[in-house]
């Protein structure tokens, strides 16, 4: 500097940063939901339901001026989008004219087969991204990117599944030359993967069988049903039906189990036992008291939380668990009556359906005086035969059996006995009066006489009746009229099988024959009694046989229903004024 001696010394400190970023979590989009960095977990939960998916945010910040590339990567549940129509493995092809059409987004039209409503789309993306088979995906966007300088980047994590499991995993994330930091994963999906085909397009929908009303006794109802596996691993799945009961007291089931509580059954319905393993020999010093956590087979008897291979020797003495125990709730009483499931057992195959039988027996005859409801419920047990599909370790675990969420099928139905409206066309009922006298037919005796009474027979019912109508002598069937349409009049004591369709009618007409054969049977039913089928009784001289019988109508089940027919015949008497006549005294 002009004028001073001395030049002027400035020191100059400079101190250099490097790139600082901070990792935040969040349930919700807004950053000021975010977690500390201490504690960096993406946890989406104990209860995530199957096909829903729960989103975590990842927020990123760089706080310093240096623009950084990032990349985020899933460890193992990575989720692969679907490649974009015309760009496949990398190859970009120039949007023609025909693909054109494809890359649009479209809206639903049901006039239009390419059209596809949001839920359908979102459903074939979801199976897009589960494709590996690993039954999770976690997608991330962006996955990739540029970090500003003192920006914060939000990342979406979004979860997919298409079975249940405890899921754990490694999210990824590199930020330029900066040591890569994994945040753990924890997800825990709940829920039946299975569904029925008739509620394949509604899954929160209960999948229920109604069998409507049908007559006591009647052969079984059998339904087909439909049973589809999305999931990417066979499903074995175990029936069993219990029915509700009215007032139930119980509340609770135990249930013990020895051995699996699920084992595999052959085609006649007998366990699979596994060939024996042989145990490895003692050595000479040991002893049942030196052995420690190493007992006798024979002595292992503890309680299992669970009837999964793998978990066999997870105990801490590494013991295998032989009896199982489970309490759960009570909702019913086990039973294969009314409703049976066949098979019992059946294999699902991955990503493909199974077909059951479910068959409906109508209650007994003798079990059913009025209507009856039969409300019943199945459950099927799922269980998984391949060891990869129960556990990769490390990554997910799943349980089975009675630990897990059963496919439920609820199956309702109403029983009532079969009994059909009989109105008589005489208020008094099917009551024939007639006399011996009647077989005069102008001034000259006739072999028969036929007094005819008729009864209207109606279905009130909600289910056709097949029945026969049964008569025994001295009535008769002397004609039949369903629906307004006349039968050929004939004279019978048993008709064939007449069907009533609901609220449909028929006419019976009914004689009752009057021949020399009745009125001779006087002398025979002196000694007979009121209350018997045929009696005689006499009032100031006048003799009248009474007959009291039923027409029995049987239905196809076995049941029988009568109608009681009765029946007076006035037998032709002579009385004289005097035991004696006498004459007097008469003159020769």
């Amino acid at each position: 500097i002009q004028g001073m001696a001395d030049p002027v010394y400035l020191t100059v400190f400079c101190q250099v940063q490097g790139l600082t970023v901070s990792y935040k979590v969040s349930k919700e989009l807004e950053h000021e939901f975010a977690e500390e960095s201490d504690n960096l977990v993406l946890d989406f939960g104990k209860d995530v339901h199957i096909h829903t998916n729960p989103k975590q945010y990842l927020h990123i910040t760089n706080h310093t001026a240096i623009m950084a590339p990032f990349n985020i990567t899933v460890d193992y549940f990575h989720a692969r989008p679907p490649s974009p129509p015309g760009q496949k493995a990398g190859i970009f092809h120039p949007v023609t004219k025909g693909s054109r059409r494809q890359l649009l987004g479209r809206t639903p039209n049901i006039a239009d087969p390419l059209s596809k409503t949001p839920t359908k789309s979102q459903t074939d993306f979801s199976q897009a991204l589960l494709r590996d088979g690993k039954g999770a995906a976690f997608l991330v966007h962006p996955a990739t990117g540029v970090l500003m300088p003192f920006h914060t980047v939000t990342v979406e994590i979004t979860s997919y599944s298409d079975i249940w499991g405890e899921y754990q995993d490694q999210l990824i994330c590199k930020v330029k030359d900066l040591e890569s930091v994994s945040i753990p994963i924890h997800m825990t999906v709940v829920g039946c993967p299975l569904n029925f085909q008739m509620t394949a397009a509604f899954r929160d929908q209960q999948s229920v069988v109604r069998y409507g009303m049908h007559v006591s006794g009647v052969a079984p109802i059998t339904r087909n049903m439909r049973v589809n596996n999305p999931c990417p691993y066979d499903i074995r799945v175990d029936w069993q039906s219990f029915n509700y009961r009215k007032q139930d007291p119980q509340l609770l089931d135990l249930i013990v189990s020895y051995g699996e509580a699920f084992p595999k059954m052959d085609k006649f319905g007998q366990e699979l036992v596994p060939p024996e393993v042989k145990e490895s020999p003692r050595r000479l010093y040991e002893t049942p008291d030196t052995l420690g956590t190493t007992p006798a087979p024979e002595e292992v008897v503890e309680e299992g939380q669970t009837d999964s291979p793998q978990e066999e020797g997870d105990s801490p003495t590494g013991r295998r668990k032989v009896v199982l125990v489970n309490l759960r709730p009570h909702e019913g009483e086990r039973a294969n009556q009314p409703y049976d499931i066949t098979p019992k057992q059946l294999v699902i195959p991955a990503r493909s359906h199974g077909n059951i039988k479910v068959t409906f027996t109508p209650l007994h005859n003798q079990d059913v005086d009025t209507g009856i409801d039969c409300n019943a419920f199945a459950l099927g047990f799922m269980s998984l035969d391949k060891k990869v599909a129960l556990s990769v370790p490390g990554k997910v675990s799943r349980v089975q059996g009675y630990h897990m969420m059963p496919l439920r099928l609820e199956m309702t139905a109403h029983v009532k006995p079969a009994q059909l409206t009989l109105e008589p066309a005489d208020e008094e009922g099917m009551v024939y009066y007639t006399a011996a006298s009647d077989l005069m037919q102008q001034g000259q005796l006739s072999s028969e006489f036929l007094k005819t009474t008729t009864c209207t027979v109606t279905n009130k019912t909600e289910t056709p009746l097949e029945f026969r109508l049964v008569t025994t002598p001295p009535f008769l069937l002397v004609g039949v009229e369903v629906a307004g349409v006349r039968g050929k009049v004939t004279r019978m004591q048993a008709s064939g099988f007449y069907t009533l369709n609901p609220r449909q009618n028929m006419q019976v007409s009914i004689a009752f024959r009057v021949s020399m054969d009745l009125v001779q049977l006087v002398d025979k039913l002196k000694d007979r009694q009121e209350g018997d089928r045929t009696w005689l009784t006499q009032h100031g001289g006048e003799r009248r046989l009474h007959f009291t019988q039923n027409m029995v109508i049987e239905f196809n089940n076995g049941t029988t229903q009568n109608l009681p027919l009765k029946a007076s015949l006035v037998i032709p008497s002579i009385s004289l004024s005097t035991d004696t006549v006498d004459f007097g005294v008469c003159m020769v």
